[in-house]
């Protein structure tokens, strides 16, 4: 069964055998009483992280389209003012 799924087991370059022995010192280290509380630490810790990292990209996002609205405002001013003076031009002209 595991050959099977091939190298989707390997999380952070180690191997099934390795990650056992590691969660087995983790046992002995802290017992078994605080490892659910150290893995729900952790979760939340990186539930916060990614929070924090999206609330990061949502904001450079906003920036990004208000920019963006900005430019278009400025390119059709520009090409409002070409009109103008194109059309002053043609009238002088005449």
């Amino acid at each position: 069964m595991l050959k099977a799924l091939g190298s989707g087991l390997a999380v952070f370059g180690l191997g099934p055998t390795e990650l056992v022995i590691i969660l087995v010192i983790l046992l002995l280290i802290f017992g078994a009483s605080r490892l659910p509380e150290l893995g729900r630490g952790l979760g939340e810790s990186m539930r916060e992280l990614r929070r924090s990292m999206g609330s990061k990209d949502e904001e450079t996002g906003e920036k990004e389209a208000k920019a963006d609205e900005e430019t278009k405002e400025e390119n059709k001013e520009e090409k409002d003012e070409k009109k103008e003076s194109s059309s002053e031009k043609d009238k002088k002209s005449s």
